[in-house]
């Protein structure tokens, strides 16, 4: 009888090593989908601030341009009255030309 209580201690000792070996598997399977779970989040909240700073820059850029195009636009209008006023001197100058010689 002792030696078959030996068999027994034995058998159940490795079924016990097998139960703890897959217990312990399956902690560090989990651990390591934690890990990634939270290297996930960590790249989607960095992925988002960045995305909040493209989008800060974009509006930036955007509002510069639309002063500068604004500004340009202001130039060209100020120059085509000038260019408008420099015509209607000559206009009135060859007019006035065309009546001395005309006389």
């Amino acid at each position: 009888m002792n030696r078959k209580n030996f068999f027994i201690l034995v058998f159940l000792s490795g079924v016990l090593c097998i139960i703890s070996i897959y217990f312990l598997m399956s902690n560090l399977r989990l651990r390591q989908s934690l890990k990634s779970a939270a290297s996930v989040e960590d790249s989607e909240r960095r992925m988002s601030i960045e995305g909040s700073k493209i989008k800060e820059k974009l509006k930036k850029d955007l509002s510069d341009k639309r002063k500068a195009d604004d500004i340009s636009y202001r130039a060209m209008v100020k120059r085509l009255e000038m260019e408008e006023k420099k015509q209607a001197e000559l206009k009135s100058k060859i007019e006035q030309l065309e009546r001395k010689t005309n006389n």
